[in-house]
């Protein structure tokens, strides 16, 4: 998509498949009730991805037509911050053949009917496929870094979905502004409990879906040196 000006009104509007939109026409689009069909059928043509549930999107990321409130922030320390934990996990499970994904990958909840990005998803064998979409259904681990944008509803809406997951087994959050880690975990009896939270940058964080623990410090390494994000 990109930005222009309506020269009918003095808006700043949307071109999505070829077609200008204002915000009025995104507010009508994101209001539309869709069929899983319809949404996967919009996810391939989008030029941004969005969540589904409920029959409702919501829109990732930052593109023009956002309202100011809507927008996640600086990407880059998100991303690397994203991009250590990727390389601190995935290094070290790939002798197991623990298949792991980051951001661009699909996620679908049968149990909930959620579609959605997490930023990384790890598997103890095999992804299980949906249909003749591309989305996985059974990670063990889940993690997001939390913006500006997401803050409070991945920690809430989205934990809930989630914890539908029949295979997960840990939850992780990252606060992209500084050190500091969320991980909830589904032990035996199957009740979800917050077991870590720390804003320590010297702290250690165990997960045992793979059975090693994480420097926090490795998870933030870099990340200094980038713009902040203040929210």
């Amino acid at each position: 998509s990109r930005a222009k000006n309506d020269p009918a009104n003095g808006e700043k509007s949307v071109v999505l498949f070829g077609k200008s939109l204002n915000l009025a026409d995104m507010t009508a689009i994101l209001k539309k009730y869709y069929t899983p069909e319809e949404y996967l059928e919009r996810e391939w043509e989008a030029t941004y991805k969005s969540e589904y549930f409920g029959g409702e999107l919501r829109p990732l990321g930052d593109f023009p037509g956002r309202l100011p409130g809507e927008w996640s922030g600086f990407p880059t320390r998100h991303n690397a911050i994203r991009g250590n934990l990727s390389y601190e996990i995935g290094r070290r499970v790939r002798k197991n053949g623990y298949p792991c994904f980051s951001a661009d990958q699909r996620l679908f909840i049968p149990e909930n009917g959620f579609f959605g990005y997490p930023d990384f998803l790890l598997f103890r064998g095999s992804p299980a496929i949906y249909g003749d979409d591309d989305a996985v259904m059974n990670p063990v681990l889940v993690a997001e870094v939390r913006s500006r944008s997401t803050f409070g509803y991945d920690g809430t809406e989205k934990l809930r979905r989630y914890q539908d997951i029949p295979a997960l087994r840990e939850y992780l959050l990252l606060d992209c502004r500084k050190p500091g880690v969320q991980l909830w975990r589904k032990p035996e009896s199957g009740l979800w409990a917050l077991v870590t939270e720390t804003d320590q940058p010297d702290g250690e964080l165990f997960l045992e879906s793979v059975g090693f623990p994480l420097q926090i410090a490795d998870l933030y390494a870099g990340v200094d040196d980038l713009p902040p994000v203040i929210f």
